[in-house]
């Protein structure tokens, strides 16, 4: 096999595992409003229910499942996020490679509408335009609301207003959290 045909090659899986990490993007996306729908609205029916202290164990026990598989999901996004990116890069590598080696009067045609993207660095592992973040983002607001539902539950006497200030401060902790996982990988991804 020579040099090009293991590049085209190379270049073809790569965008199906692309492709691959979309779908993955996708499923999850379903799957996740799918748990979330029937866990927090069988909580908030069950609160609804008059003389509901006795299920109160089973809301907490909801709630907590809830929250954990936020937690997990955001781990998840922030994994297949990871091996996106370098699938990407590696892509965008191979065009640059290409593109420097086509010959001038090719590389007039190209305008910046049909222009590939060819920069080996991109795309940035935390880009707010990316569905990854903006899936991150969603969960992170349903674990907020999950949380808040929880806390509420655990303390019946806690005003809103400080129940607000909590849920936002949790909100901030995981989009930092998420924001240093991903800025630590960009930085060790640059390293290599």
């Amino acid at each position: 096999m020579d040099a090009i045909q293991f590049l085209n090659t190379d270049f073809a899986q790569g965008n199906n595992q692309i492709r691959h990490y979309d779908i993955q993007i996708q499923s999850m996306f379903k799957f996740m409003i799918t748990i979330y729908t029937t866990i927090l609205g069988s909580s908030i029916t069950i609160l609804k229910i008059p003389n509901h202290t006795n299920l109160l164990p089973l809301v907490i026990f909801i709630l907590s499942v809830s929250i954990i598989l936020g937690l997990f999901f955001e781990w998840y996004v922030v994994e297949i996020r990871f091996y996106y990116v370098k699938t990407a890069r590696f892509i965008n590598q191979i065009r640059k490679n290409y593109q420097d080696e086509i010959k001038d009067d090719i590389k007039d045609d190209i305008t910046d509408d049909t222009r590939y993207y060819t920069d080996p660095n991109e795309p940035k592992f935390l880009s707010l335009s990316s569905s990854h973040i903006i899936l991150l983002i969603v969960i992170c607001l349903v674990n907020g609301f999950a949380t808040g539902v929880l806390l509420k539950v655990l303390f019946t006497y806690i005003s809103l207003i400080l129940l607000v200030c909590l849920v936002i401060v949790l909100l901030i902790l995981q989009f930092l959290i998420i924001g240093i996982s991903l800025h630590n990988k960009e930085i060790g991804h640059e390293g290599k």
